[in-house]
């Protein structure tokens, strides 16, 4: 028997089927999960997982592959398609789970050592999505659908219903972005001290559409355990830096696009032609979104400024 689960992140749904072992469900995921969760019917997931327990599959590389080995996850391409294989210290266990796509389909087989439950003592095996393989899956399905991730805080400001006027409002989208020690959380904080809506704290989606760029919650956020499914428009782009004196600098294209490059999340395993791709992405995105250099002191004063220069750009 197996349970069947499904998420819609960024308007991607993934759906997994994983298997109960010994009539035991599988491991639950964080509870920052349960607000992307949807019904998804069976065959229209734009991602599908199949989680087994069998051996981990290490399907040989394609000659010349690019590879991206972490401490807890090695990434690599076989027949031209995309292979994740995870790694234990665990003896005689090197590697505990594989996750390969399927050729030519949007569909993972998941397999998960047999072993792994005796070894470790644990009751229930890992949850399919369990960190990183959910983000590495929908890392590549939005990559392949044109979009990006930033290692960034997101945040949508204003009401959507109308004003003292009686015209529409418009919640203002902004990204928020940087490396570890930025600032991300805590601008997140100042914001929703406010009253903003804090999408993730520490992975924002950006998916092209006809309409514009539209920024997209998820469910792995970093010290603030707030997300939201949320999506909107992306109005504004902030790359941060903590500072003694709050100062908001736009700046160019080009010098947004090569900021871009730092706190994106690049698919490695998608190889020159991937990060070719990228590159032109992140330069689209800057050359059609207004980009900001925001040295900020962490105070209520900072969301004053910000809010003045979104009112400048409506």
């Amino acid at each position: 028997m197996s349970v069947i689960t499904s998420y819609r992140i960024a308007e991607l749904v993934l759906s997994v089927e994983q298997q109960r072992r010994d009539g035991v469900a599988p491991g639950a995921l964080p509870p920052a999960y349960a607000p992307f969760a949807t019904v998804a019917p069976v065959g229209e997931a734009d991602v599908t997982l199949q989680a087994v327990s069998e051996p981990p599959e290490q399907p040989r590389p394609d000659p010349g592959s690019p590879r991206c080995e972490t401490t807890q996850w090695i990434a690599y391409r076989s027949e031209d398609r995309p292979v994740f294989l995870f790694k234990s210290v665990l003896p005689g266990l090197p590697i505990w789970r594989s996750a390969v796509r399927e050729q030519g389909a949007a569909r993972w087989r998941v397999s998960t050592a047999p072993e792994f439950r005796s070894l470790t003592g644990v009751e229930r095996e890992p949850a399919a999505l369990a960190f990183p393989l959910g983000e590495l899956v929908f890392l590549d399905a939005l990559t392949e659908r044109g979009g990006l991730v930033f290692h960034s805080c997101g945040i949508r400001d204003g009401s959507e219903g109308r004003g003292p006027d009686g015209q529409p409002g418009q919640r203002r989208g902004m990204i928020f972005t940087g490396h570890s020690g930025r600032g991300k959380s805590t601008i997140g904080a100042l914001w929703t001290a406010q009253g903003a809506t804090l999408l993730c704290d520490d992975r924002i989606a950006v998916r092209p559409t006809p309409e514009g760029h539209q920024l997209c919650g998820t469910p792995w956020h970093g010290d603030l355990r707030q997300v939201s499914p949320e999506t909107g428009p992306l109005h504004a782009l902030f790359f941060l830096e903590h500072a003694e004196q709050t100062r908001i600098e736009r700046i160019s294209p080009e010098d947004a696009q090569r900021r871009m490059l730092t706190t994106v999340w690049q698919p490695v395993w998608t190889g020159q032609a991937g990060l070719g791709a990228l590159w032109e992405r992140c330069a689209r995105l800057a050359r059609e979104v207004p980009m900001f250099r925001l040295r900020f002191r962490p105070e209520p004063a900072t969301i004053d400024r910000l809010r003045g220069v979104m009112a400048e750009l409506a």
